[in-house]
């Protein structure tokens, strides 16, 4: 992280994701150690597919108490 506060994404990993000058991010923090950076045109895509393996986990867990 620069002076600014600002974060770097190397240009490698834009590039393995498609990402264009000016896409905005959203940035998703998690216990103080984990940053999530999403593309904003992405979020539903995002949300659906944790959703999915949040429910895939909830079974399995269920599973284990019995």
């Amino acid at each position: 992280m620069g002076e600014k506060g600002q974060i770097v994404v190397p240009a490698e990993a834009r590039s393995m994701i498609g990402m264009k000058k000016g896409e905005k991010l959203l940035v998703f923090g998690m216990n103080r150690e984990v940053l999530f950076l999403v593309r904003a045109t992405n979020l539903e895509k995002l949300i659906s597919n944790l959703s999915t393996h949040l429910k895939g986990a909830k079974e399995i867990l269920k599973k284990t108490k019995k």
